[in-house]
This record gives structure tokens, sequence and C-alpha cells, in this order.
């Protein structure tokens, strides 16, 4: 049986970090940073980042293979940016046309 955390942290990566996303991903690269992390009400959340949120676990629910938590936000922050998308299987940017 697994206990589920207390709280867990969500890092917004930014644009400049799409080598980390790929390390994350399990993505082969060659140049991809090892990931940092600081430490914040025991959640882990990526250096760098445009934006973290920690909170703290309110419900879970089991769904097959997962686990899916609802949270209430204890800490967030924020930096100025751009964000990190992917979709469609690549990195895109805010405002490109299809």
């Amino acid at each position: 049986m697994r206990v589920a955390p207390r709280r867990y942290g969500v890092s917004v990566l930014c644009e400049a970090q799409s080598a980390l996303s790929d390390r994350f991903a399990g993505r082969p690269c060659e140049d991809c940073p090892p990931p940092r992390f600081d430490v914040v009400r025991e959640a882990p959340l990526v250096d760098g980042a445009l934006a973290h949120f920690v909170a703290r676990v309110e419900r879970s629910y089991w769904g097959g293979d997962h686990s899916l938590f609802l949270g209430r936000v204890e800490y967030a922050r924020h930096h100025p940016g751009t964000p990190l998308l992917f979709h469609g299987g690549r990195y895109e940017r805010l405002g490109q046309g299809a």
C-alpha cells in the first residue's frame, strides 16, 4: 500500500528549459542538464522554472494505474518569461501559427 504525499509541487518550465523537459520525459538528449530542485514545504520544485505551485492534498482518487490528487494551493510564485509548450509531439511557441 502506497501512502499519498501530504503536499505536491508543480513547476511550469520556461521556454529555455526544453532540454530539462526532455530529460524528465525520458527522451534522449546529449546536453540535458541534471535536474536541480528547491524544496519548499516538503515539495520539490525545479530551479529556474517560470512558476511554482505547492498544494496540500485534499482528496485522492484512484484511476486505474494513476492517482489523481485534488489539492489546495498553499504557495505560488511566478517570474516574467515565456512558458515552455509541448503539443503534437513537438515544442511550440505562443502565437505561432499552424
